[in-house]
């Protein structure tokens, strides 16, 4: 690859790594379980055409959503972090691996719209 399809290629990331993230999640369920979720296919949807567009309200609306949910899922983590008992090691974990994953699904949100509004 040629460091300018590279350089193109890296404010974008965020974008595809939510792609990608949402095809597995798709795949996944199923396989699994034999069921087609629309929701999730309308997800990556607009997050095609996001990227094939590149429009700022449409960033906007996918990075307000996407901040939205993560606060969201994180306080609760918090809330289920609390009712776990003091000794118990499965609550560092889930609180270790729930803040990854949701706050980089924050931090995501909010690096997206950035660069469309910085034009």
């Amino acid at each position: 690859m040629k460091v300018g399809k590279i350089k193109k290629t890296l404010p974008f990331i965020p974008e595809i790594l939510l792609l990608v993230a949402a095809i597995v999640c798709l795949l996944g369920e199923w396989i699994e379980a034999s069921s087609f979720n629309g929701i999730m296919a309308f997800g990556i949807l607009t997050i095609a055409v996001l990227l094939i567009w590149k429009n700022k309200y449409l960033a906007l609306t996918i990075a307000v959503l996407l901040g939205g949910a993560s606060v969201y899922f994180l306080l609760a983590l918090l809330s289920e972090f609390g009712e776990f008992p003091a000794g118990n090691q499965e609550r560092w974990q889930m609180l270790l691996i729930g803040s990854t994953i949701f706050g980089s699904l924050l931090v995501a949100a909010l690096i997206m719209p950035r660069k469309y509004f910085a034009r």
